[in-house]
């Protein structure tokens, strides 16, 4: 959503849903209106988390699929210790939060956002284990 925000300011809402939910053609026009090239390093990331579509919008169920698995990190360098070595790759989905909390902070500054406006939204447990856990505080 933070992409598309921001590129609403050269593409129609109706242009935009033409994107779908494919972050690569997201990213790459985003990258190419910002002109940031900071921005290239997050590619990895906007990868991984472009493989969340499968588990939000999965595919028809498939026998040979055997589901889908996700594990969570909170840091870089963590190692999840649930592993299905029998799954097949393509099955398999990892989100780190550091590295998502990396990529909102860098959008935030590149689209020049104000974080105190979205963190009024955030209030008791979340905002407290936010501020805890948060590397990248904004």
């Amino acid at each position: 959503m933070f992409l598309k925000g921001k590129l609403l300011d050269n593409f129609s809402a109706q242009q935009l849903k033409e994107f779908g939910h494919n972050l690569h053609r997201l990213w790459n026009e985003f990258k190419r209106e910002c002109k940031d090239p900071s921005l290239h390093q997050y590619e990895r990331t906007i990868q991984r988390l472009n493989r969340w579509e499968d588990l939000r919008y999965p595919p028809k169920k498939d026998s040979s699929s055997g589901g889908i698995s996700m594990s969570l990190d909170m840091r870089k360098g963590d190692k999840s210790g649930v592993t299905y070595p029998k799954m097949k790759e393509e099955s398999k989905y990892k989100v780190n939060l550091e590295e998502m909390d990396e990529l909102v902070k860098k959008l935030f500054a590149v689209i020049q956002l104000n974080p105190r406006f979205f963190g009024e939204f955030t209030t008791g447990e979340a905002k407290a284990f936010y501020q805890k856990e948060n590397r990248h505080l904004m």
